[in-house]
C-alpha cells in the first residue's frame, strides 16, 4: 500500500519497512471470525524521503463500525 501512495506516475516505487504502529485500536478479538471481505483505507498523514505515517481503518462492507484503527510509520532505508 505505501508504495501505491507513495510513488507519482511513472516513478519507480521503493521499498518501505514497517516501523511501527501507534494508537491501534481493535473492535473485534480476530479478524478470522468477520465474514465478508476486508476494506483498509489509508491516509498519508506526514511524508518525506525517510518515510512517511499513514492512519489506517479496517471495516467491512457489511460493517460500518471500524473493526481496526491506528496509525502505522514506514521508513525508507
Amino acid at each position: 500500500m505505501h508504495r501505491a501512495l507513495g510513488t507519482a506516475h511513472g516513478e519507480r516505487p521503493r521499498i518501505g519497512l514497517l516501523g511501527g504502529l501507534r494508537d491501534v485500536a481493535c473492535g473485534v478479538a480476530r479478524l478470522h471470525d468477520v465474514p465478508g471481505a476486508l476494506i483498509v483505507e489509508a491516509t498519508q498523514l506526514f511524508g518525506d524521503g525517510n518515510g512517511a505515517v499513514y492512519g489506517f481503518v479496517v471495516r467491512t462492507e457489511r460493517c460500518e463500525a471500524p473493526l481496526i484503527t491506528g496509525r502505522a510509520t514506514v521508513i525508507q532505508p
